[in-house]
């Protein structure tokens, strides 16, 4: 969903990508020389297009939103560290110059709201902590359940 979701946004953002051999001007700028070309050269690693929203941290977001939530034998050090390496990555992805910081904002939250909206239609009353039940937080029975 996150990533079907990424079609219209694409196509309705103007950003310039921010990698030096996308800018005009630089001395590596390779731009497509005819439409067959724009369409189909195909690079993974000197693309200019893609920029918002960040498809790895709505992606990792996601993860981290699942790992957060469900309980996990790690514990509360495990949860925190995973959210760690998710603002880790996404600075990674700022420094390597593949996206804008609002891309990885926007990638960000909306990790978190497709998460939330999944939980919303489908909830999973089996495995959701007691909080998102109604109960207590501690694991033990709400105060419906007495």
């Amino acid at each position: 969903l996150a990533q079907m979701l990424r079609f219209p946004v694409y196509l309705g953002t103007t950003f310039p990508a921010t990698a030096p051999h996308c800018l005009p001007g630089s001395a590596i700028y390779d731009p497509p020389k005819s439409y067959s070309e724009a369409f189909w050269r195909v690079d993974g690693t000197f693309g200019c297009g893609d920029m918002m929203y960040s498809g790895h941290v709505v992606s990792l977001t996601i993860d981290a939103c699942v790992f957060v939530w469900y309980p996990n034998p790690l514990g509360i050090g495990g949860k925190v560290g995973f959210v760690l390496g998710v603002f880790a990555e996404a600075l990674l992805i700022i420094g390597a110059r593949k996206h804008y910081t609002a891309d990885t904002i926007v990638g960000g939250y909306m990790g978190v709201l497709l998460f939330l909206a999944v939980c919303a239609v489908w909830p999973d009353e089996d495995d959701a902590p007691a909080v998102a039940r109604g109960g207590g937080g501690d694991g033990g029975e709400g105060e419906e359940d007495k």
